[in-house]
């Protein structure tokens, strides 16, 4: 048995497909959100308020007209007092986005490693199963030409027996291959993040 043709693609593609990446990019756009969010914190912030509204002193004077009010006006908000507070927030979300990147880059190596290791070993072990494959091929002529020699009285029984022992014991050896590369197979859909 074959194992599937496996899609291995681009490296970007490797990026979209992986959950670890994928959390991990989320991390950094997290942790850059908070940076320029810590940064915006240095500016003047202003906004513009209204309220409408009745007054009165009695309940009876509420449906009167005179009662009424409206008032309107902007508000400012100056960081003057706050900032080394707002420089010390800065440099916090600093060095958390730094820290995000690193284990971005960090999970991103990772990944590269782990697929090319597991495609190292999946083709590795494709090689050696098709070596196995010629040889059991190799020994199954070989029983077959001990069997013919037998039955010509050339060869003795023993022989036939040698040749066949041979010959289960390289087919052993391809089926513990193939199943090996199914093995690689699977550790490299793992590593590729699957998805396709």
């Amino acid at each position: 048995m074959s194992p599937p043709e496996i899609p291995v693609g681009l490296p970007s593609d490797l990026l979209q497909r992986r959950p670890d990446i994928r959390q991990a990019e989320a991390e950094l756009a997290a942790a850059l959100a908070r940076l320029g969010a810590a940064r915006t914190d240095r500016f003047p912030k202003f906004a513009l308020t209204a309220g409408v509204g009745r007054q009165a002193t009695s309940v009876a004077g509420l449906t009167l007209g005179a009662g009424n009010f409206f008032a309107a006006g902007p508000t400012v908000r100056l960081p003057i007092l706050t900032g080394g507070r707002i420089r010390n927030q800065i440099a916090v979300r600093d060095a958390q986005t730094e820290q995000a990147a690193l284990r971005y880059e960090q999970t991103v190596l990772r990944a590269f490693e782990e697929v090319e290791r597991a495609l190292v070993s999946y083709l590795r072990e494709g090689e050696r199963r098709r070596a196995l494959a010629a040889a059991t091929e190799e020994q199954r002529e070989s029983a077959r030409l001990a069997e013919v020699r037998y039955a010509s009285g050339l060869e003795d029984f023993t022989t036939v027996l040698e040749a066949r022992r041979g010959q289960l014991s390289s087919a052993l050896d391809q089926i513990e291959s193939e199943t090996q590369q199914l093995r690689q197979a699977v550790a490299l859909y793992k590593a590729l993040g699957g998805g396709w």
